[in-house]
């Protein structure tokens, strides 16, 4: 049944990672992170509620029929290359659940209807804007019009997964740029699931820089979720908690 659920075109990344961690949990030897908060861990399910992805993101003033907006965003000077995590990040969620990091420096720093756009060509705005689509492509209530918009034109015309409306205990740990030059970007985004355990799932995504801003390049068949079994295959970026 497991193999099914990964298979079916109608099934989420996200979801379908978390499926991939019930069933990692039977076959490998895997990384339990304990249930109090950690330094690296988002506020959990049961604190306040995520803002939204308005908090740190303003409308779009200008989209074009094909629902990418105009942008605009400014690298922080000497951080053309800089792949830190962004010291002004705050966290936002999708309508079912799934916690990522957003920044009013790196982005999303557009909204468009339920999904953010515009990030800073960086290697930052490159795993920001990575972070942010494999959201996008997970959330319900994102419709395919908006989704679409955050791919690159090599797989703009490609179906898109339906997401799925099952509700995922999850949130962005963190990530590793594996490549970058202005032109493309290869970033492995980890995500903690809570649920039946704390466990990391990584997931290697693909971006280009394409009508000026990141753009998702990586088809579902690439992005082979993994989950991770040692202590060395964690991020070298982590967002952090106070």
């Amino acid at each position: 049944m497991i193999r099914e659920v990964l298979r079916s075109r109608r099934s989420s990344v996200i979801f379908m990672a978390a499926v991939l961690v019930i069933a990692g949990l039977l076959a490998v030897k895997v990384i339990f992170f304990p249930e109090q908060a950690r330094e690296s861990a988002a506020p959990s399910a049961s604190a306040s509620a995520a803002p939204s992805l308005s908090a740190v993101a303003a409308s779009a003033g200008s989209v074009g029929a094909d629902g990418r907006a105009v942008c605009d965003v400014k690298v922080p000077a000497g951080k053309e290359f800089s792949a830190e995590v962004p010291s002004d990040f705050t966290w936002a969620a999708t309508s079912d659940g799934p916690r990522y990091p957003v920044s009013r420096t790196y982005g999303p720093t557009v909204q468009v209807g339920h999904t953010g756009q515009c990030f800073a060509h960086n290697p930052t705005g490159a795993a920001m804007a990575a972070i942010a689509g494999l959201h996008a492509q997970s959330d319900s209530q994102a419709p395919e019009s908006e989704r679409r918009a955050l791919m690159s034109s090599r797989l703009s015309s490609q179906p898109l997964d339906t997401p799925s409306t099952e509700r995922v205990d999850s949130q962005v740990y963190g990530y590793t740029i594996q490549g970058y030059s202005p032109e493309r970007a290869t970033v492995q985004v980890a995500v903690l699931y809570r649920s039946p355990n704390h466990i990391v799932v990584r997931f290697t995504i693909r971006m280009v820089w394409e009508s000026g801003d990141w753009r998702f390049d990586s088809e579902e068949s690439e992005i082979n979720p993994s989950i991770v079994t040692e202590t060395g295959e964690l991020s070298t970026q982590i967002f952090k908690v106070a």
